[in-house]
């Protein structure tokens, strides 16, 4: 009996073990003191590029969209892939930045997005 549950216990070890990286607690704190509300847009996106803050390349300013339900604003999403990993689940965190008609930070968000299988 033994012999058939410890190969079991390390597959269940093996798939619940993180791989650690920051978490998105981590990168919200790190945004707030760094990129406050009235931040330019450029200033948002150097920080983004110079912190490699984006898994899918460089973001720019042409990266900003309307917002369809606040049409006087803007936004940009910026994405950090795998910051944990296991073998069932990866963890990516999402960050969305908000600009006012002045392109200047009005809001921030961050969340943690479970991907894979």
């Amino acid at each position: 009996m033994m012999r058939l549950l410890a190969p079991v216990a390390l597959v269940a070890a093996v798939a619940c073990a993180d791989e650690e990286g920051m978490t998105s607690e981590q990168i919200s704190a790190q945004l707030a003191q760094n990129l406050p509300n009235g931040t330019s847009a450029q200033a948002v996106v150097d920080y983004i590029n110079e912190n490699d803050l984006s898994s899918d390349g460089p973001v720019n300013l042409e990266s900003l969209r309307p917002v369809k339900d606040a049409p006087q604003t803007s936004d940009l999403l910026a994405i950090v892939r795998d910051v944990r990993k296991s073998a069932l689940v990866s963890t990516a965190v999402q960050m969305r930045f908000v600009f006012d008609d002045e392109q200047k930070l009005i809001e921030t968000s961050v969340r943690e997005i479970n991907t894979g299988l």
